[in-house]
């Protein structure tokens, strides 16, 4: 169990810095990662063209599911209450 909580922690983070690197390749400027408001966080904030943009990085080992699918209505709730 341990092993594998580290292994999601591993691909998480990889997911994220594959994330910020697109971003800022597509002109996007992070202002901010794993940022915590309270007990939520919001993965990555970005700017670009004037406009603040909050991501939710979801990295997977498959594509079982569409993007709009990795986020549970909680999760999406729980988002939310943190902007």
């Amino acid at each position: 169990m341990v092993l594998a909580a580290k292994n999601n922690k591993f691909i998480g983070n990889l997911g994220e810095t594959l994330a910020k690197n697109y971003l800022r390749r597509l002109g996007y400027a992070i202002l901010a990662a794993n940022f915590r408001v309270g007990h939520k966080e919001l993965d990555l904030i970005a700017a670009k063209n004037g406009r603040v943009v909050f991501f939710e990085i979801k990295t997977r080992m498959h594509d079982n599911l569409a993007p709009e699918e990795c986020l549970a209505d909680k999760q999406t709730r729980r988002l939310k209450s943190a902007l």
